[in-house]
């Protein structure tokens, strides 16, 4: 019965430390597990946030593409605003384009988009001649983009 426990106690040391090597193993095994799943979770929100990008990129693009109302381009002629003291050549400028728009698009009102404006004031006088392109609502507003 003695050689029965010592061999027992014996079988048993073994198990210990077998046990004892595994539980770093586990322990790694469970801090993997857990890191892949955190990387899981915010990869899952990296995609979210993409798709959400995506899908408002695309309708904004929707929404550029639709045309709103009557749109037309025009190459409108600045020379008249060269007629004018060099202080008030850009000022005039824009009233050409006001204008030649309200007369062309038969607009009750024109609105001027920065670009354009910006480009008349980019320099110390304004450009002899700009190309627009000129959107007119149902409202009967017209506004003016560079083209």
């Amino acid at each position: 019965m003695a050689e029965k426990k010592a061999e027992a106690k014996e079988a048993a040391k073994p198990d210990k430390k077998e046990a004892e090597a595994k539980k770093p193993v586990e322990k790694k095994a469970q801090a993997k597990a857990e890191k892949s799943k955190e990387e899981k979770k915010s990869e899952a929100k990296v995609e979210k946030k993409t798709e959400k990008k995506a899908e408002k990129k695309a309708g904004k693009k929707a929404e550029k593409e639709k045309p709103k109302g009557e749109e037309r381009v025009y190459t409108i002629s600045l020379r008249k605003a060269f007629d004018k003291p060099r202080t008030k050549r850009r000022k005039r400028a824009v009233s050409l384009i006001r204008e030649f728009i309200s007369k062309h698009m038969k607009a009750v009102a024109v609105k001027i988009d920065n670009a354009v404006n910006a480009l008349i004031w980019k320099q110390n006088k304004p450009p002899r001649k700009v190309k627009v392109k000129a959107v007119k609502d149902k409202d009967g507003v017209a506004k003016v983009l560079k083209a």
